[in-house]
């Protein structure tokens, strides 16, 4: 999280929504590591110097879809399916993300008429085809569960 923004460890109702009735949070039982920053540039920094590519998820001029983005990711790499740790950046629906320009690219997801999506919305469908990509082929999903220490890693939160 950044800035401002509601985090597991500041604000309980952040924990209380992602628990729901009687459950438990992957956040807050501590399966998906969590990092707090002043700023985008801050979180940006630390994401790139830990060799994390970053992305920002944005329209403009200079942005590409996000198919293409990641097909040649994957190219670049000699065809291998599984892809290096990816970071995306999201913005709001109004103002976009305004530190674009410290990302390793620009990528958006086209959308019908150019009807711009919910932030939400867009980082949850950004995140499934990233995920889906880096995956590989199915019979590689047990290797999951080591993708989220493997963040933890990154971003110094290792217990």
């Amino acid at each position: 999280t950044i800035g401002a923004t509601p985090s597991p460890e500041t604000h309980q109702g952040v924990v209380d929504a992602a628990i729901g009735k009687g459950g438990v949070s992957a956040a807050s039982d501590g399966r998906v590591p969590h990092a707090h920053f002043e700023s985008a540039a801050e979180a940006i920094g630390v994401l790139q110097r830990a060799g994390v590519i970053v992305w920002a998820c944005d329209f403009c001029e200079d942005a590409v879809t996000l198919n293409k983005a990641l097909d040649e990711l994957t190219e670049a790499r000699g065809g291998h399916s599984r892809l290096p740790a990816i970071a995306l950046v999201m913005g709001n629906e109004r103002m976009g993300v305004s530190c674009r320009n410290l990302c390793d690219r620009v990528i958006y997801i086209p959308v019908f008429k150019n009807r711009p999506l919910r932030v939400d919305v867009a980082a949850g469908q950004a995140a499934f085809f990233v995920a889906d990509r880096w995956a590989g082929p199915k019979s590689s999903l047990a290797h999951r569960p080591a993708t989220v220490a493997r963040l933890g890693e990154l971003l110094g939160l290792s217990k």
